[in-house]
C-alpha cells in the first residue's frame, strides 16, 4: 500500500474512539484508495486549473475533473460508514 494511503488510514484512525471497532478489510482499503485519488485529482486541478490544452493546443476540461466527480460519487455511496460514531 502506498505511503499516501497509509497516511490517510492513520489520519482517519487517529481520533477513533476507544471501544469502537476500527474499520478494516477490502472495502475500507477501497475507501482509502478513493480518498487518495480524490486528493490527487484536486491537487492537479489546483496546480493546472480546470481547463488545459489538448495536444493541438485547444482548451479542454482537465481529465482530473472526471476523476474528482467519480471519486466524490463513490465516497457519497459510503456515506459516513467509515466515520466514528460519537
Amino acid at each position: 500500500m502506498s505511503a499516501e494511503i497509509e497516511a490517510i488510514r492513520a489520519e482517519i484512525l487517529a481520533d477513533w474512539p476507544a471501544g469502537q471497532p476500527r474499520p478494516s478489510g477490502p472495502e475500507f482499503d477501497a475507501y482509502l484508495g478513493t480518498v487518495a485519488r480524490l486528493r490527487d485529482a484536486q491537487q492537479r486541478l489546483e496546480t493546472d486549473g480546470s481547463i488545459i490544452a489538448d495536444p493541438k493546443g485547444n482548451p479542454i476540461p482537465h481529465p482530473a475533473l472526471a476523476i474528482e466527480k467519480t471519486c466524490g460519487e463513490r465516497l457519497q455511496k459510503w456515506g459516513r460508514r467509515f466515520e466514528p460514531r460519537r
